[in-house]
């Protein structure tokens, strides 16, 4: 589960291989090309200290002590199904994004 929440998080944090960057390469390039220069400065910083955050709960997840001993339950194989296939769908749309792209493309025209 904390790998699962660990690429999450970088998803959101927008590393390259994630979904999250495709959402973000967007809006920066949406930006861009609208001549707002202070708003792709603004998306900078915030995504800066967003990370931060983000980078918080991995090193908290990975490289501290627990506080307390706590008894490890299994994983139910309902939540661990989910969240692989959650998890493989973040990493598909982040190394295929013409798929889904042009997945989408087509779904919006047929809807006319």
């Amino acid at each position: 589960m904390a790998a699962c929440l660990s690429l999450f998080l970088l998803s959101l944090l927008g590393l390259p291989i994630t979904a999250g960057f495709l959402g973000k390469f967007y809006v920066f390039n949406a930006a861009l090309e609208s001549n707002l220069i202070w708003l792709a400065i603004l998306l900078a910083l915030n995504s800066v200290i967003g990370s931060y955050y983000y980078l918080r709960v991995i090193v908290a997840m990975y490289m501290r002590e627990p506080a307390a001993e706590i008894a490890a339950e299994p994983v139910p194989w309902t939540l661990a199904i989910v969240l692989w296939i959650a998890a493989a769908g973040t990493v598909f749309a982040g190394l295929f994004p013409a798929r889904i792209i042009d997945f989408a493309a087509k779904a919006a025209l047929s809807i006319r």
